[in-house]
């Protein structure tokens, strides 16, 4: 972007926020894009308007304009976030947190063969718990875009991703569905304690994922911005 002054960079950062870029990483690679663009015209013929160029390019991305950028980005991000779930999940599956994980197993287990109401009570539990994840992703997406819109901080689409936990709640729709079936396999003991037992893994590993959303990944979020983001500027995150 040698050849662009910075009033012209700066025009190209407002041109993407004005077609719905909100977040700040999508729109420096938009930038370097039509930059580079913008350039080798220049170099074919130096005198061509800058806006006019812009224009140009613009119109090289379709109807939906930088939306599909946008969503392809989002897309990649959602599996990095799932992938650093992933990884916080494995540590769970060694010592020392393993016995704990082996000890909410056991509880789980108990719970549900040994209590009358005992399913009952996991089930309101889990509806709690997930009620629970969409309040403080409402909280933390609020002060976010507050900080964003008085101009305090930029917003990141992985930073958002990190703290948008809510919108993966669908994913605890499948503990619920076994909820469901639970009574119905109660009569059925050899196929009922396999059910119980996998129940049991399933319902745990929710409790995992639901902690990690929570707590862990937001807890780490400036890290994993700056191992994302290494050549940009976060002192304000």
């Amino acid at each position: 972007m040698s050849n662009l002054s910075v009033d012209q960079i700066e025009r190209l950062y407002e041109f993407t926020s004005q077609h719905y870029v909100e977040y700040y990483d999508v729109q420096t690679e938009l930038v370097d894009h039509l930059a580079s663009a913008i350039e080798d015209h220049w170099q074919e013929n130096p005198h061509q308007d800058f806006e006019v160029l812009l224009q140009k390019e613009f119109k090289k991305f379709g109807v939906f304009g930088f939306m599909n950028v946008v969503e392809e980005r989002q897309k990649v991000m959602q599996k990095k976030y799932f992938k650093l779930i992933g990884k916080e999940i494995l540590k769970y599956l060694k010592l020392p947190t393993i016995i704990l994980f082996i000890i909410t197993m056991w509880m789980v287990f108990t719970f549900i063969t040994q209590l009358k109401y005992g399913t009952t009570i996991l089930f309101f539990s889990f509806i709690v718990a997930i009620i629970f994840l969409l309040i403080i992703t409402s909280i933390r997406l609020f002060k976010l875009k507050k900080a964003v819109k008085n101009g305090r901080k930029k917003l990141y689409l992985l930073e958002k991703t990190l703290l948008n936990s809510g919108q993966f709640c669908g994913l605890f729709l499948i503990p619920v569905h076994l909820f469901n079936i639970s009574d119905y396999l109660d009569n059925t003991e050899n196929f009922g304690n396999l059910f119980h037992l996998s129940f049991t893994l399933i319902f745990t590993i929710a409790l995992v994922v639901l902690h990690i959303m929570i707590n862990v990944l937001p807890s780490k979020k400036e890290s994993i911005l700056k191992k994302t983001y290494p050549e940009m500027n976060l002192e304000n995150m």
